[in-house]
């Protein structure tokens, strides 16, 4: 009998993992492309206005541009979709996004800063539009 529990759990394990193989985009990556702009942003779980302003605008090209930069460049950064993590190719460090909700007017992205946890929503903004969080 316990090596039919065995052999049970060795075929269940390798059906698990062998769906979890693909990293196929949670999301639709197409509906990504355009300007997208803060409305509510939570450092450490806790309210902030610090992020005020932030804008992600992301290219077909794979190419994004935002104005958070850390790294004293000029906020252009190729990215990379894996699953639901956005990842931005910025040096010396990446900087992974998690997507927790999405939608074609609503972003809401997780992160890590210097250590603290980051969340941030983000309404989608048409282009030449601009987005009124009030």
């Amino acid at each position: 009998m316990t090596t039919f529990k065995i052999l049970t759990f060795l075929l269940l394990a390798s059906v698990v993992f062998s769906c979890q193989g693909g990293e196929a985009p949670a999301f639709d990556t197409k509906k990504l492309t355009g300007r997208w702009e803060l409305t509510k942003a939570w450092r450490n779980h806790r309210p902030t206005e610090t992020l005020t302003g932030t804008f992600y605008e992301f290219f077909q090209d794979g190419s994004m541009k935002t104005n958070l930069v850390l790294d004293g460049s000029n906020g252009e950064y190729p990215f990379v979709v894996s699953g639901s993590k956005i990842i931005q190719k910025s040096k010396p460090d990446e900087v992974v996004f998690t997507v927790a909700a999405f939608s074609d007017t609503l972003l809401t992205l997780e992160m890590a800063m210097k250590n603290y946890p980051f969340k941030m929503v983000l309404h989608k903004v048409e282009q030449g539009a601009e987005f009124n969080a009030n």
